[in-house]
């Protein structure tokens, strides 16, 4: 009888500890659930907050980005104005440069280009004046210029590829640059007109007068040697 109820006893005991342990188990498994489950929301909300902070400085980037270069916009027109408002306190031929310098070029299209070009003066007679190789219309002396356009219309323009004007697809050549001054007369329909050719584009006004001679009255020629001829004579 002692030796039953001392089975019993040790039965139950065992029971209450694998029930014990089951509990401890399954309270560990909850609570391990419970923590990954928070981990994963916490780091979900991490990544959020750290996406938005970052929306944030981009946003706040691009705004100031785009402030600065109005202010810069502004800045470089009142600069503009105020160099045309106070041309007339600098020396005479500082004076000319400011006034060539801040009038607005304007473009026509030339074939698969657009030339970005200036007139000055308002006579019945056309000089177009070609600049050399990678120079740009605003290397023309002011002073030239002023005496050029007293009594006739004067255009100079920068070459496809140099200063405003594009590059377009086609190769650069004499023939091209040619063909770009024919197109331009045509384009601002000027029937004929004197052309002056500094440096490497004297050759660019021969070609034009050559091929096109009913559209050229005169050829000017600005520091120009005939190399050529010495060399292959």
């Amino acid at each position: 009888m002692k030796n039953s109820q001392f089975s019993f006893v040790l039965i139950t005991s065992i029971i209450a500890t694998s029930l014990g342990s089951s509990l401890l188990v399954s309270s560990i498994g909850s609570n391990l659930v419970y923590a990954t489950t928070s981990l994963s929301q916490s780091i979900q909300q991490s990544q959020d907050e750290l996406q938005s902070a970052i929306n944030k400085e981009v946003q706040q980037t691009i705004t100031d980005i785009i402030i600065n270069i109005n202010n810069s916009n502004s800045a470089a027109d009142q600069t503009n104005d105020s160099q045309i408002q106070n041309s007339a306190s600098l020396p005479p031929f500082q004076q000319k440069a400011a006034i060539i310098d801040n009038m607005p070029s304007q473009k026509v299209r030339v074939g698969d280009i657009d030339i970005a070009y200036k007139q000055l003066g308002q006579g019945v007679n056309h000089i177009v004046l070609i600049t050399g190789l990678g120079a740009t219309m605003d290397m023309w002396s002011p002073d030239l210029l002023t005496k050029l356009s007293r009594n006739n219309t004067v255009i100079i323009f920068d070459n496809r590829g140099a200063g405003e004007s594009t590059i377009g697809t086609k190769d650069f050549s004499i023939s091209q640059f040619s063909n770009d001054t024919l197109g331009l007369l045509d384009a601002l329909n000027i029937e004929k007109a004197d052309i002056l050719g500094w440096s490497m584009e004297a050759f660019t006004s021969q070609e034009l007068a050559s091929m096109h001679a009913d559209r050229v009255n005169n050829l000017i020629f600005v520091c120009f040697k005939l190399w050529w001829a010495q060399c292959c004579t």
